[in-house]
């Protein structure tokens, strides 16, 4: 996020042409221990009023005159300060200055930290503005200089609840004990169709957190109002689909019903509640069979091969017309490829009831001798061993990413954002089982099965804008998978 640096003049305005940037370099002195960043976004008026260039530091000038240039080597100018921002993350020692109202309306929301010039005297007690509100800021630290009184604040954190369905899943799991660990309150709902009610206990035991549970269905309307009564929301994450490929094509009334009709029901909900963001999970199967990879956002996304992929499309598109149409709507899609792995601690991890549908699931109860053997669907496709190539992502790398989507979203008006969710890299089956036999020192029996219907041969993504624009990264390898997939099976027969 960016920092916000004002400065109140005798009006109790923003500061006038060339007195912004002096104070600038006053608090970048008084606060260099953590405001000392190199980039800085100024206004055009701002930065041609600069008695004196802003040396060694980065400047990005905005201007809405097509004709505008800078000469300076350090500086460049954008032309679309909103779709710069969209496009953009920032760390937390970044500075922004802006030289005009309008600029700070679009820059407030992109911003966690402020560095405020109070004028001494009769306007410290009243140095408000339409655009700059102080009632949403914590003040961390503050100097007496001269005749200003510097702050420098961080922006509070909504303390509303963050609603998480399917809470108790495997990918909810993980989010909820990360978000827990980032002090978020959580609210949680599940039917436990795949899943099951002792996750809440390993939550509370690997947090010291408990989440306000609820057990029953999204499709619920009356329960869906009840929770939202209940409890101060301020945001969803959505988990709660079906998600296995085969299942679907056998079953795709179910799917549909499941997973976009539930949908519809918490956006209606939710929009009863004036509850404005949602972060949703998506999945890579939208991109269908026909696009090249690495898939990237911008391709076309529908032709899917299968029922399951075809939900996430019409719920995807639905959210897009939802943030269309109501300017004050937030959504954040999450593209998930494939995560595995489970939580370090060996307490929670991916554990379907029945069959399992996913690959690694498969292989633990092959390796814990609950299967005999492993089935890999198709040896004849089109990659360098003929199994399935897929993009495998740690699920804890695959919870962090959902708060960094809170948090793209939070104090934003009709936004709708898109991102591939994966390492970048490509792994066949037998790569998989290979790993998880070397790093586990166990050996995994398989054959070779027909194809099951809805597959595609390859799938890998290209995350580039997620690193960009949410400044997420992946931090596990593909051995951390297989190593923490298998502590945890070995950690669940313990239990048994």
């Amino acid at each position: 996020m960016l920092t916000i640096s004002i400065a109140m003049d005798e009006k109790k305005g923003i500061g006038y042409k060339g007195r912004l940037p002096w104070h600038l370099k006053e608090e970048l002195q008084l606060f260099k221990s953590n405001t000392m960043g190199k980039n800085i976004l100024m206004g055009q008026t701002t930065y041609d009023g600069l008695p004196r260039k802003l040396k060694g530091r980065h400047t990005i000038v905005c201007s809405i005159d097509p004709e505008y240039k800078v000469n300076d080597p350090d500086a460049e100018v954008t032309y679309d300060l909103k779709k710069f921002l969209d496009e953009h993350e920032f760390s937390d020692d970044e500075v922004i200055v802006c030289g005009g109202a309008s600029i700070y309306r679009q820059a407030y929301p992109f911003c966690s930290k402020a560095l405020i010039s109070f004028v001494k005297g009769e306007y410290e007690t009243d140095t408000r503005f339409d655009i700059f509100d102080l009632n949403d800021w914590n003040i961390d630290k503050e100097v007496e200089y001269e005749d200003f009184i510097y702050r420098e604040l961080s922006r509070k954190r909504n303390d509303k609840a963050i609603f998480v369905t399917g809470c108790c899943g495997y990918i909810g799991s993980h989010t909820v004990v990360e978000l827990l660990n980032d002090n978020y309150d959580v609210v949680g709902l599940d039917n436990f169709s795949n899943s099951k009610p002792e996750v809440l206990n390993k939550i509370t035991e690997l947090t010291g957190k408990k989440v306000k549970f609820y057990e029953g269905n999204m499709l619920d309307r009356e329960l869906l109002e009840k929770i939202f009564d209940e409890n101060n929301i301020g945001a969803v994450i959505d988990f709660a689909a079906y998600k296995a490929v085969g299942d679907s094509v056998k079953k795709p009334v179910e799917y549909y019903t499941n997973n976009v009709s539930s949908v519809l029901t918490l956006l209606a909900v939710m929009k009863e509640k004036n509850v404005k963001s949602i972060v949703f999970s998506s999945s890579a199967t939208v991109y269908g069979s026909e696009n090249p990879v690495p898939f990237k956002e911008d391709m076309p996304i529908g032709g899917t091969t299968n029922p399951y992929g075809t939900s996430k499309v019409f719920v995807e598109q639905i959210l897009k017309d939802l943030c269309f149409a109501d300017n004050t709507f937030n959504a954040c899609v999450l593209r998930y490829f494939n995560p595995i792995g489970a939580h370090e601690s060996g307490l929670i991890g991916e554990n379907p009831n029945g069959v399992p549908a996913n690959l690694l699931p498969f292989i633990d109860k092959v390796a814990m001798g609950k299967l005999e053997k492993l089935n890999i669907f198709g040896d004849d496709y089109p990659t360098p061993d003929g199994t399935g190539v897929r993009d495998y992502i740690h699920v804890v790398d695959l919870a962090k990413v959902h708060i960094k989507g809170l948090e793209k979203i939070a104090h934003k008006n009709g936004s709708y954002y898109v991102y591939n969710i994966g390492t970048g890299v490509g792994y066949s089956v037998l790569d998989i089982v290979k790993a998880y036999e070397k790093v586990n020192d166990i050996k995994i029996p398989y054959v070779i099965a027909p194809r099951r219907p809805g597959d595609i041969a390859t799938c890998y993504a290209d995350s580039s804008k997620a690193n960009r624009e949410l400044n997420w990264h992946t931090t596990k390898d593909l051995e951390d998978m297989c190593r923490d997939c298998y502590r945890f099976v070995v950690n669940c027969s313990k239990e048994q």
